[in-house]
């Protein structure tokens, strides 16, 4: 009851060979497929990741809240500034002397 499996012919395979020169890949390639709308599909999904990735750092850092003001501390010289100069005097312009 056991069964023997066979592969086909070798003289088949010598003869398909002969006959039909090199190796034709073409007739064992995959049907040709328009690959445009699988590659807008992978940019889309790879944009929406992008974006989910940006909401999820976005919600992760959230409001901080508002920021400590840091306190500015001057030291005042010890002597006060010396006073202004006085103001100057307008000279006022002689009159002129009338002769008699």
């Amino acid at each position: 009851m056991s069964a023997v499996l066979k592969p086909s012919e070798p003289a088949a395979w010598s003869a398909h060979a002969a006959s039909s020169g090199p190796l034709d890949v073409s007739d064992m390639a995959a049907p040709k497929r328009d690959r445009k709308p699988l590659v807008i599909a992978a940019i889309g999904l790879l944009l929406l990741a992008a974006l989910i990735g940006w909401a999820v750092h976005q919600m992760g850092h959230g409001s901080e809240g508002p920021r400590r003001q840091t306190v500015k501390i001057a030291v005042l010289p010890d002597t006060p500034p010396p006073p202004p100069p006085p103001p100057r005097e307008e000279k006022r312009p002689e009159p002129d002397k009338q002769e008699l």
